[in-house]
Parts: C-alpha cells; sequence; structure tokens
C-alpha cells in the first residue's frame, strides 16, 4: 500500500503541508520507516559494498532506475529522494505477480515475463506485459464462468502490479486508478487483497490532494476490515494509520487521534513493544500532540520511538536521524535551543555519512 508520509516528507509540495501541519516535524511512513535505498554519492568502495548489501541494490540498478525517475519528470534531486519509494513499489509489484494465481498459460507467462523485466529495469517493457495481461484476465472473467474467480483475481494481481510501479514512478493519477480497477475486480471472498487496493487507493488520492476521494476509499477499506478481518491484526492498523494522516493533514485532529492510539495498540499487541512498526505509531502520534501543541506528551513519545529504533538499527542509521530530527524539533519549539542542537548535528552527521555529503537528505 501507499504511504502518505513518504510524500509528506519527501515531495517539495507535500513538506509545505507537513510543515503548515505540524510545525514542521518529520514525519514517519505509515508502512514501516523507509528503506534507505539511496547510496552515498561519490562514495568509497566500502560504504558502497556495506550499502550495496545491506539493500541489495547495484549501482547499475541505481543509476538505471533514476534514470527511469528522471524520464517521468523528476529532476535529478527529486529522483534521489523518490528512488526508495520506487524501490520499495517494484519489489511490492514483483512479489504480487509471484503470487498471482495460474490461469492461463499465455497471461501466467506475460507476468511472469514483467516480473523479470522488473528485476531488470525495464519498466515500461513489465508494464506493457502487464496491462496485456490485465485486459486478457479481465475480458476472460466476464465470458467464461467457471474461470471467473480465478481470472479476476489473476486480473487483480496484474493491476495492483501496475498500480505499485506506478506509485514508484510518481504517476499518481494512474496509481489511483489501477489500485480501484484491482479492488473492482476482484472477487467477494477476496476482502483482504480488496482492503489492500482501496488502501493503495487513498494513498494516491492523498499525493493528489484529492482528500474527499481519499476518505472514501479508506472508509470503504476500513468498513471492509472491521467486517472480515480480525481487528486486531496490522493490515487493520495501516488502514486507521492512514485514516488518521488523512484527519491530520486536513485539520481534523479530534478524529485522527483515537485512530493512531488503536493503531498503536493493534500493533504493540501484534509485534511487542520494541519493534520499529511501534516506533513508527509513536512518531505518528507525537506528531499529532505537537499539532495540538501539547508537547510535554510528545516527548516521551518521541524519545520512546529514538531508542526503539536505534537498538533496532543501531546507532547510525538514517531512520535514528529521522528520529533525531523529530526531537530536535521539538526542542526548538519549546526554545530549549541548547538541547537541539547537539541532536541535529548527530542527525547531519548521521546522514552524510549514509548519503553523502550533496545528497538533498543532507
Amino acid at each position: 500500500m501507499a504511504d502518505f508520509i513518504t510524500w509528506a516528507t519527501t515531495n517539495p509540495v507535500g513538506i509545505g503541508l507537513t510543515a503548515t501541519v505540524v510545525g514542521g516535524l518529520i514525519l514517519t511512513v505509515l508502512r514501516g520507516a523507509p528503506r534507505f535505498f539511496v547510496p552515498p554519492q561519490n562514495p568509497d568502495t566500502e560504504v558502497y559494498l556495506k550499502w550495496a548489501k545491506q539493500f541489495g541494490v547495484t549501482q547499475e540498478r541505481h543509476d538505471r532506475l533514476v534514470a527511469v525517475l528522471k524520464e517521468a519528470g523528476l529532476n535529478p534531486a527529486e529522483a534521489e529522494i523518490q528512488l526508495p519509494q520506487l524501490i520499495e513499489r517494484l519489489n511490492s509489484a514483483e512479489k504480487t505477480l509471484e503470487n498471482a494465481p495460474k490461469v492461463d498459460a499465455r497471461t501466467d507467462a506475460l507476468r511472469a515475463d514483467a516480473e523479470h523485466l522488473l528485476k531488470a529495469g525495464d519498466i515500461d517493457g513489465a508494464v506493457a506485459k502487464l496491462t496485456d495481461a490485465l485486459a486478457t484476465d479481465a475480458q476472460a472473467a466476464g465470458q467464461l464462468a467457471d474461470e471467473a474467480d480465478d481470472r479476476s483475481r489473476a486480473a487483480a494481481a496484474s493491476a495492483m502490479a501496475l498500480a505499485d510501479i506506478a506509485m514508484g514512478r510518481a504517476q499518481y493519477a494512474q496509481a489511483a486508478a489501477q489500485y480501484r480497477r484491482a479492488a473492482e475486480v476482484l472477487p467477494d471472498g477476496a476482502a483482504r487483497a480488496r482492503v489492500e487496493a482501496l488502501g493503495g487507493a487513498g494513498a494516491a488520492y492523498f499525493h493528489l490532494a484529492h482528500y474527499a476521494a481519499c476518505e472514501s476509499a479508506l472508509l470503504e477499506a476500513k468498513g471492509l476490515a472491521e467486517a472480515h478481518l480480525d481487528d486486531k491484526e496490522p493490515a487493520f492498523a495501516l488502514i486507521l494509520n492512514n485514516l488518521a494522516q488523512l484527519y491530520r493533514a486536513t485539520n481534523r485532529l479530534g478524529e485522527a487521534e483515537p485512530l493512531t492510539r488503536r493503531a498503536l495498540a493493534i500493533d504493540e499487541a501484534a509485534f511487542g513493544p520494541d519493534h520499529p512498526k511501534v516506533a513508527r505509531d509513536l512518531n505518528n502520534l507525537a506528531a499529532l500532540y505537537r499539532a495540538t501543541n501539547r508537547l510535554a506528551e510528545a516527548e516521551p513519545l518521541m524519545r520512546r520511538a529514538l531508542a526503539i529504533d536505534e537498538a533496532a538499527f543501531g546507532p547510525d542509521h538514517p531512520k535514528v536521524a529521522r528520529d533525531l530530527n523529530n526531537l530536535a524539533a521539538l526542542y526548538r519549539a519549546t526554545n530549549r535551543l541548547a538541547e537541539a542542537e547537539p541532536l541535529m548535528r548527530r542527525a547531519l552527521a548521521i546522514d552524510e555519512a549514509a548519503f553523502g555529503p550533496d545528497h538533498p537528505k543532507v
């Protein structure tokens, strides 16, 4: 599913909106803390090999995908910032294709070809294969009653993969349309997949600032999740988190808080109190407190999130830098400037080491 907060913390328009809503606090990604795939600029061999081993992204693949984003209209700095989202979405698309039902030799082969093309970085080629497979399976689902269920699921898998690719390329209108199509073609028994598709549509609409459409999709997903899924599982928490972020961005803070608290409780029960997903939820709740000027309540949540991420990822990970910047922003807001400065300096050092001195994050 899409992540509202990646946009809110990376896209220039999103940064402005976030600053307005939460006073400049850097928010966290709804799907979990973002993966930092972008290698350092002009890295030395040791740093680059460490980065490549951790994320499985070669310099060649990095350069090829940055070129894809530039072709989509992003400038070099925007392309570097969008790259983690693109790679995460491509990984999601590949997983969707791996799990797609096998229904027809021709369309199965098209999806397999698309998966290989994605791994090779030929995104346009993969899109062409998936578009063909989607059209064929959707047509068959309407004509072959005995194959309708499996054909519909296969068509939805192609649509979901196309939507993920579009999200990664910042083509949000296309993504919203494909997520919606996936939700529409899925059979009645595929509630979980429909929840995921509707959540993706909601995230795409959020990027487009189509807030009414975003809310409609997310409320539909929430209703399906409440009716058909365990209300204590993380998939439900994700929908709650997404809806809360929408309400926070549209200044409906009173509606956002109970959703954020409920999502935090679900993730704590599912993953334990020291999981990075819990840190994400803590940061989301802290951002809400910050937006409502409840700074004393926000601080312990930020400190707890920082401790979780330091334990999970180590003291020099970019996720830790994000948490340090969050806490420093709170200190600045409370005029504790002497406490803010060392946190900001430490965050800067982490990001310089991770990305190089000339990266947009620095």
